[in-house]
């Protein structure tokens, strides 16, 4: 060691509270290396081997580690492997050894240091790289602190959220039972039966898209998968159509089912239904008068099983350049101002958590959804 420079760590603004752990079966060494820290604000914790370089560590928790390699008992390289697998990121490991050859530098980078420094050592060497230690370990604690807050307010977001969904939806489903009491119970002309029945659809709409915001938060976090079951598809199908269809004063209908009765299909039928009900109300809203929409569910023929339902509705097409963003969430509209809601990219997550997909077509006045789940489909029921 150069020791005709004792003054190269001064002004180095050192917290007080950082501490060193210095290993080393050298005494002078390791009494050069203290005074020298120590003057300089560390505070400094010496081992003569590994067995107590380890107790010592698990004791105080230094910042920096400085090992020799060549120690009696537990050597070098294994005190840096503890000291990596028991601290991580938290630690600064720098060797300072007198075996300065490639194998052991190699080695000693594979047990899991961050740094070598030959013997002798230059203390102004010693002095950038301690200071670089530090400059690291201090990104180190910010970025931990910054992702521990950053953890905690999406768990709070999250909770909040799923409350406030909760009790929305508990006020809607009472809104909509007392719109239902009022419209079976009370004589009402075809205004007032159309003004009901247009405000349930409406708090309908309100309850999925709260829900959507919920369940979208749930997928991305890996905490919402499918609870699959059979499902009767006609029946699924017929119960959201029901909730769609405008009514009619000639009776006639907008919207066609193409589906096996009793068709069974192993899916989430909680989740397959509100897809349904997204793609459903986009389609009813933009299917002008005189309009129709069909939901179709393909037969397979190559014995895969898949699920292959699709929702055509006629009118206004996709102007090519959102198909292929239609299914992101939060995309821009043509004005660069304007968001579409998350209805599509639920139906994306909800698609994709089947091991599936969604896409979507629009050409010569039609527009087509396609859902597909491969071996879903579990054939007629008897």
């Amino acid at each position: 060691m150069n020791a005709s420079q004792p003054n190269s760590f001064a002004s180095t603004g050192v917290s007080q509270s950082e501490s060193i752990l210095i290993v080393d079966d050298d005494a002078n060494m390791r009494m050069a290396l203290c005074r020298l820290l120590q003057l300089n604000g560390y505070r400094v914790y010496e081992a003569s081997n590994g067995q107590d370089a380890l107790s010592l560590a698990a004791q105080h928790y230094p910042g920096i580690a400085i090992v020799d390699l060549g120690l009696p008992g537990i050597s070098g390289y294994e005190v840096l492997s503890s000291l990596r697998a028991n601290f991580g990121a938290s630690i600064h490991t720098a060797v300072v050894s007198g075996q300065t050859g490639p194998e052991s530098r190699m080695a000693a980078f594979d047990a899991g240091a961050d740094d070598f420094i030959a013997k002798p050592v230059d203390l102004a060497e010693l002095a950038k790289k301690l200071r670089a230690a530090q400059r690291t370990q201090a990104a180190t604690r910010n970025a931990l602190i910054a992702r521990e807050r950053a953890e905690r307010l999406q768990l709070f977001n999250s909770e909040a959220s799923s409350l406030l969904a909760h009790d929305i939806n508990n006020g809607i489903a009472i809104s909509i039972a007392n719109i239902q009491y009022v419209r079976d119970t009370c004589p009402c002309d075809e205004d007032q039966l159309d003004a009901l029945v247009s405000s349930e659809k409406a708090l309908r709409r309100i309850a999925m898209l709260t829900t959507n915001f919920v369940d979208v938060s749930r997928f991305e976090d890996g905490v919402l998968t499918p609870n699959r079951s059979d499902v009767d598809l006609h029946s699924l199908m017929a119960a959201t159509v029901n909730v769609h269809e405008p009514r009619s004063k000639d009776g006639g209908k907008l919207i066609e089912i193409d589906c096996h009765v009793g068709l069974i299909a192993n899916v989430d039928g909680v989740l397959l239904e509100r897809v349904l009900h997204n793609l459903l109300g986009n389609a009813v809203r933009y299917t002008g008068s005189g309009g129709a929409i069909r939901l179709h569910v393909e037969p397979t023929n190559d014995g895969s099983n898949e699920l292959v339902l699709k929702l055509s509705n006629s009118g206004m097409e996709i102007p090519n350049q959102l198909l292929p963003v239609l299914f992101e969430k939060y995309r821009k509209g043509a004005d660069g101002k304007s968001m579409r809601g998350m209805g599509l990219y639920f139906c994306r997550m909800a698609c994709e958590a089947h091991g599936g997909s969604i896409a979507v077509t629009s050409a010569n006045g039609w527009t087509t959804f396609e859902i597909r789940i491969p071996g879903a489909l579990r054939g007629l029921s008897n």
